[in-house]
């Protein structure tokens, strides 16, 4: 059954919490992405074939990747792994703005305003990380910047749900509220890398990061078979 995958994708995101917050670096090889497994699962076995779920499900086949590759163990033997996952996570976001772009949304007030949200948190990551990270020079701005790019694009797609009526309040706030659980993880993981640690970063990042992965997920489970 479907909610089968659902409560065993909460049951493991607990526990990959939990090992993040005892430092069980091994434990989190399997239970970090299980999580997006269980998510996956959880996503095809739900409703139909429809083009927005098949989106879906590749968003979140990239993110699996994009996990292993940023798995603590890895990267540390492999450093530029850590490049290979943000490329994993740009094609994500890239999958879920086609997701939530199936058609044009409306002119009006809520869609500028989205926008203009959108464009804000660009702003202020493009002044954290490429004005204030010393290790970022050169060309290594570049990806950085284009993964910048599409996380805002993904963060404005998500936002202007609301000014579209054919989604429901509800759907349109779990997947704009798990939008912006992934925007500010991913920009909190950003600063701690790349300007300066934070004191229970990756606890933080994780927590946001799969409750923003599960919003987003659920907001489009439901308006595809309700």
């Amino acid at each position: 059954m479907p909610i089968t995958w659902l409560v065993a994708g909460v049951a493991v995101a607990l526990l990959d919490w939990l090992a993040t917050a005892l430092s069980w670096h091994r434990v989190r090889c399997l239970s970090k992405p299980l999580v997006l497994v269980c998510l996956i699962a959880w996503v095809l076995t739900t409703g139909d074939r429809a083009q927005n779920l098949t989106l879906l499900a590749l968003g979140l086949a990239f993110a699996l990747v994009g996990d292993i590759f940023l798995l603590r163990p890895l990267l540390a033997r492999v450093p530029s792994l850590f490049w290979a996952g943000l490329a994993s996570f740009l094609v994500m976001q890239l999958l879920y703005t086609a997701t939530l772009l199936d058609v044009p949304p409306p002119l009006n007030g809520k869609t500028a305003l989205a926008v203009l949200l959108a464009l804000l948190g660009l702003a202020v990551d493009v002044r954290l990380l490429l004005h204030s990270a010393r290790t970022l020079r050169g060309w290594l701005r570049i990806p950085v910047l284009a993964y910048l790019g599409t996380l805002a694009l993904m963060l404005g797609s998500a936002l202007l749900l609301p000014a579209r009526p054919e989604w429901s309040a509800l759907q349109a706030a779990l997947v704009a509220g798990g939008a912006a659980l992934f925007f500010f993880s991913d920009s909190l993981l950003g600063y701690d890398r790349f300007v300066a640690r934070v004191r229970h970063s990756e606890l933080v990042t994780i927590i946001t990061y799969h409750l923003g992965q599960f919003g987003i997920a659920g907001g489009v489970l439901l308006h595809a078979i309700v």
